[in-house]
């Protein structure tokens, strides 16, 4: 009885692995594509590397990783199939056992491979048929690995145009301009308390962008030879694999890139800042160092340190009347980037304006500033050095006075003309009200009744 229930408990046994090996076998035999797409493409091949040059490249070069991956992954998967194969014929089976296994295994791989029953007549035939095919796609795979791909992450922004459906030059300089906007608003945030991106044109945009311009080469150049050294220390024959995940993800990788470049220019703009703003304490401690600049109206701004121009503006940090020296401290980089996002309506933050105990924070209309230079070298009209208020307009307000009196002299001659004119017209109004037949009679109005009375009565009045 028990030598029974072991021969019974062996049967089931070797029953459920020729199930799960028939499982495992039609999983795997979907995935056979038919001999035709492998012979198809072993005649494209040479035409695709003669293109890699040319106009058309970027779709030969598509063509080429896409048929390089599928080489491998139909080698791998008829490998995996000629291991089912092996398994099977490696099993103990009565010879009943063995023709049914033998004949599912076939049902199996008939289909995808293209086989007849008079083809394959026991499992090593079958075994032989998935390693043939294996030889024909790894074949394939060598002919293509023989053109080496140029792998760059640069690559990547040059496919954004398929991703995105915008113009890649557009997009450069979109990114361009954004990223010289962060650099700025950081650098302003740092420097003089405000974004100041209520200020910026389109003109601020494109020279911000150009200046950045260095950063985004020299990033991209670190970049790529990064690149080079992690593909040369995985190994370099993944070209293929390296290049098929760039072009396939070209929108993440240029996400990315922009993100960490937002990132490193922010700290830039930041580090500038801080930098404009010693320079500040430093041009204020030494009377020799410091700076004026004269404005349209002729007055004067002593004490001041220009922090940078925008196309309509010129932000100037002023050291107070009362102030021997510059006691501001630049704020965190975390300070800085609520102020812009503050700036920016995204966050709810505050900047604190630049004004501090020591200074003040000015914004001139940048066409009214006619001179900057160190102290004393610009013309000053006032010798006290009051022009800071705004008092002395010097030649233009004597100019003024002038042409108001003018004004002023002829409307009061505008006035008496008309008082005359209005009497001589009432005294004519009079007359001819006391003398209207006489009047009609002159104009001949009389003539035209046929009587002459109103003549008489002329000469009567006469």
């Amino acid at each position: 009885m028990w030598i029974l229930t072991k021969l019974r408990s062996w049967s089931s046994i070797r029953t459920s692995r020729q199930d799960r090996l028939l499982t495992e076998a039609r999983e795997l035999a979907t995935g056979i594509l038919p001999q035709s797409e492998v012979v198809g493409r072993s005649r494209e091949v040479s035409g695709h590397v003669g293109r890699v040059d040319g106009a058309n490249r970027w779709d030969s070069w598509r063509w080429l990783i896409g048929t390089h991956r599928m080489a491998q992954e139909q080698a791998l998967q008829l490998d995996n199939c000629c291991k089912v194969v092996r398994r099977a014929v490696a099993m103990r089976l009565d010879d009943d056992s063995r023709n049914s296994l033998s004949e599912s295994l076939f049902d199996c791989f008939a289909e995808p491979l293209e086989l007849g029953r008079e083809q394959v007549s026991s499992p090593d035939e079958l075994l032989k048929v998935l390693e043939e095919r294996r030889s024909s796609w790894r074949g394939l795979a060598e002919e293509v690995q023989q053109v080496q791909p140029p792998v760059f992450v640069s690559h990547a922004f040059l496919r954004l145009s398929d991703s995105t459906g915008v113009e890649v030059a557009s997009l450069f300089i979109a990114v361009l301009m954004g990223l010289g906007a962060i650099n700025m608003a950081f650098f302003y945030a740092t420097a003089a308390g405000q974004a100041a991106n209520a200020y910026w044109t389109l003109e601020d945009l494109v020279i911000q962008g150009v200046f950045v311009l260095p950063w985004i080469v020299a990033a991209l150049i670190v970049v790529e030879i990064v690149f080079a050294i992690v593909r040369w220390v995985v190994g370099g024959r993944g070209g293929y694999r390296w290049h098929g995940v760039i072009l396939a993800h070209p929108l993440r990788v240029a996400v990315v890139f922009v993100l960490v470049m937002s990132v490193a220019l922010a700290i830039e703009g930041h580090r500038t800042g801080k930098k404009a703003l010693e320079e500040f304490k430093t041009t204020m401690a030494s009377e020799g160092k410091r700076e004026m600049a004269t404005v349209m109206d002729r007055s004067v701004l002593n004490n001041v340190y220009l922090v940078g121009t925008t196309d309509r503006t010129a932000i100037f940090l002023q050291l107070k009347k009362s102030a021997t020296s510059v006691t501001a401290h630049p704020p965190s980089l975390g300070q800085a980037a609520s102020c812009v996002a503050t700036s920016f309506g995204i966050g709810k933050g505050t900047c604190v304006g630049g004004s501090g105990p020591s200074h003040l924070v000015l914004v001139m209309d940048r066409a009214l500033v006619v001179c900057h230079a160190k102290m004393g070298e610009c013309e000053v009209v006032d010798p006290d050095g009051k022009g800071n208020s705004g008092e002395a307009l010097g030649p233009l307000t004597d100019r003024l006075t002038a042409l108001a009196g003018t004004v002023t002299a002829v409307e009061r001659r505008s006035r008496d003309h008309d008082e005359r004119l209005d009497a001589v017209l009432r005294d004519v109004e009079e007359h001819m009200h006391r003398h209207l037949g006489i009047v009609l009679t002159r104009i001949g109005v009389g003539r035209e009744d046929g009587t002459n009375g109103g003549r008489g009565d002329a000469n009567k009045t006469d």
